[in-house]
This record gives C-alpha cells, structure tokens and sequence, in this order.
C-alpha cells in the first residue's frame, strides 16, 4: 500500500465519521456517501481477484468478498434514499 502513514488516518476518520453519522441519524446520508467511498477504496486496493492467478480457492474468496461489499454498498444507497443528503 502506498502512504500508509497518510491512508490508515484518513480510512479511520472516514469509517468512525461515517458510522457515527449513520449511527445517529445526522445527516446520515451524507455519512452513508463516505462509507460508500471507503468501501470502494478498500475494496480495489484489499481485493484484488484479478491478480491471484495460482490459487483458484483464494480468487473464490476475493470474489466473494467483493460481492459481500457490493451488498454492503446496495444497503448504504438504501439509507441514501431514505435520508436524503441533507436534512
């Protein structure tokens, strides 16, 4: 991972903001946008299924574990919808 001195505070204070925005319903939109981005960054940077070229089993699990963060980014829109971006 390139920077991780800078990408490990930033992917924190994007997931603990997100959350506690979701969390207590302030401005939760806005929070289920950053949690949406910060799953997408982890995902192509952590699960990168078209590199495992030798071990079929771990390409499986990479993939399963980008189709899981899919759902988790389909439920995020969900309370985008619902909330809207701003109050």
């Amino acid at each position: 991972m390139p920077m991780p001195e800078i990408a490990l505070p930033i992917g924190l204070a994007s997931q603990w903001l997100g959350s506690l925005l979701v969390l207590f319903d302030y401005y939760a939109g806005i929070g289920a946008l950053i949690l949406i981005g910060f799953t997408l960054v982890a995902s192509v940077i952590f699960l990168r299924w078209w590199k495992i070229k030798d071990n079929p089993f771990r390409r499986v699990h990479m993939v399963v574990g980008i189709f899981t963060n899919f759902a988790v980014i389909a439920v995020l829109l969900l309370i985008v919808e619902m909330n809207g971006l701003v109050r």
